[in-house]
C-alpha cells in the first residue's frame, strides 16, 4: 500500500507554552486520525524543529493535492469538533504556516519509495528562485544537487516540491 503521493500538506505552527499540553493531545489524538481517514491522505507525521522555527510541523503524503479539494476532505474542514475549534493552530498559533505543495523531482515514486513509512526526521529546504534563472536553476538542482545530496551518510532520499497553495515557491525535502 503506498504510503506516499505526489501531494504533501505541510502545516507549521507555534503555540502558546500555556496551550502545548492540549495541543499536543488534541494533535495526537484526534486531529491525524481525522486526517488519515480521509481518502487520499497516505500517512502522517509530526515534528519539532532541533533549530530555528516554528516548532512544530505536520507533514501529510497525498495521493495528490487535488486530495483537498475531495468531497470528503471538504466535510470534516467544514465540520471542526469542538476540540478542534479550541486547539487548532489556526486558533492559538503565534504561527501559522499551511502550504500544499505538488511534487516536481523526481517524475515518479519508485515502489521502494512509494512504500516507505515517515522519516525518522526532516531536512527542509524553502526558496524562491528569480524567474530568469528558474529553468536553470531546476536543472542543476534535480540533476546534481539531490543526486549528491542523496549520497550523504544518513540521508534516506531528496524530493522536490513547487508550491500549489503558499510561499514560497520550492519545497526540498
Amino acid at each position: 500500500m503506498a504510503k506516499k503521493g505526489t501531494g504533501l500538506l505541510m502545516v507549521w505552527t507555534d503555540v502558546p507554552a500555556d496551550k502545548e499540553a492540549e495541543f499536543n493531545q488534541w494533535y495526537n489524538e484526534e486531529h491525524l486520525k481525522e486526517r488519515l481517514a480521509v481518502p487520499g491522505f497516505l500517512s502522517g507525521a509530526r515534528y519539532e524543529a532541533v533549530k530555528g522555527g516554528p516548532k512544530h510541523l505536520a507533514v501529510y503524503e497525498l495521493e495528490s493535492p487535488a486530495v483537498l479539494e475531495s468531497p470528503a476532505y471538504k466535510k470534516v474542514q467544514a465540520n471542526p469538533t469542538p476540540w478542534t475549534k479550541r486547539c487548532s493552530p489556526e486558533v492559538i498559533g503565534t504561527t501559522f504556516i499551511r502550504n500544499v505543495y505538488a511534487m516536481i523531482h523526481p517524475k515518479a515514486l519508485p515502489p521502494s519509495v512509494a512504500e516507505s513509512g515517515m522519516a525518522p526526521s526532516l531536512q527542509i529546504g524553502r526558496m524562491d528562485v528569480p524567474p530568469e534563472v528558474d529553468a536553470e536553476f531546476n536543472d542543476w538542482y534535480n540533476t546534481i544537487y539531490v543526486p549528491n545530496y542523496e549520497k550523504v551518510p544518513g540521508v534516506i532520499r531528496g524530493r522536490r516540491y513547487r508550491a500549489v497553495v503558499g510561499t514560497p515557491t520550492y519545497l526540498t525535502l
